[in-house]
């Protein structure tokens, strides 16, 4: 259950980058054709005159693309960061997993062993909700 959530948030955030990539390729996509029909059709102008021209007419566009792509690394830094710790987590409670069934195989205390199952497996449904919430 928790590698399925694992792997469907890794597709979703995917899918988010490469829509924002993509539109950003498509912004600079439309500044270069800016730029190289400036350059092409530039009748008597300077080369002064149209470096002062290009830049002026795309320094919004130049802010608002800086703007999102620091706010997307900064999106991709933290949702890295959240699935290491999901991945973690999942191992962690793997392994606890494991060992507590190794140890009810082996244990002559088989409830205790079932009482921490059932402690784990609470620990697991509010680790989900709290992921689900957060």
């Amino acid at each position: 259950m928790i590698k399925l959530l694992i792997k469907l948030a890794v597709v979703a955030i995917v899918a988010n980058a490469t829509w924002r990539i993509g539109s950003a390729y498509v912004a600079h996509y439309k500044f270069t054709d800016s730029v190289q029909q400036t350059t092409l059709f530039r009748g008597q102008r300077t080369d002064e005159q149209l470096r002062a021209r290009v830049p002026a007419g795309h320094r919004a566009d130049f802010e608002h693309e800086r703007e999102r792509a620091d706010r997307l690394m900064a999106e991709l830094k933290q949702a890295r960061a959240e699935v290491t710790a999901a991945r973690e987590a999942a191992a962690r409670f793997e392994a606890e997993v494991a060992l507590l069934r190794a140890r009810a195989r082996t244990d002559s205390s088989i409830d205790k062993a079932e009482r921490q199952l059932g402690q784990l497996a609470a620990t697991l449904v509010e680790a989900d909700r709290k992921a689900a919430r957060g």
